[in-house]
């Protein structure tokens, strides 16, 4: 039976506690426990810019054939048994970006325990936005609280790489 971990805001903790992890528009969304601590949590990070501060590990174990899809965000997923889904996340080199569906609610009594996380951990946008400009137009960067302090800064920096190309 493997482990998996969906990651929650902490003022959700109270009622997943007494009523379980509810199942969203497309199910409850996790990752299975791997070695790898980063790609276990990754999504925390990219969760944290929809307003939740503190981040909360919720574990949980699925039957072997259990029915669960997996793939990359914004890609097909493919419908697998948990067992194989954690096989192939382990085969797969790059994980970051991978995600797990479980089509149903996960029953108070199915978790095993929750922790806190640490505050600063996995990536934001998409795993490959290190170190590349963001797109600051309108649509791309609403909501987003450093919006004009980011357009400002890419503004000089654009007038200042123009002036050193005359």
């Amino acid at each position: 039976m493997p482990l998996f971990v969906h990651v929650a805001p902490a003022t959700a903790v109270a009622r997943i506690r007494r009523a379980g992890i509810k199942r969203g528009q497309w199910g409850v969304f996790c990752m299975p426990m791997l070695a790898d601590y980063y790609t276990t949590h990754q999504w925390a990070r990219e969760l944290k810019r929809h307003g939740h501060r503190t981040m909360m590990a919720i574990s949980f174990w699925l039957d072997d054939a259990e029915p669960v899809e997996v793939g990359r965000f914004f890609t097909p997923h493919k419908a697998m048994s948990a067992s194989e889904a954690v096989k192939t996340l382990m085969e797969t080199e790059n994980r970051l970006g991978y995600q797990v569906v479980v089509r149903r609610a996960i029953g108070p009594r199915e978790i095993r325990s929750v922790r806190s996380m640490p505050h600063v951990i996995g990536w934001r946008y998409y795993p490959e936005a290190h170190g590349r400009q963001s797109c600051m137009c309108d649509f791309c960067s609403r909501g987003n609280a450093n919006r004009q302090r980011i357009k400002r800064f890419q503004d000089k920096r654009e007038r200042l790489r123009r002036r050193q190309d005359t």
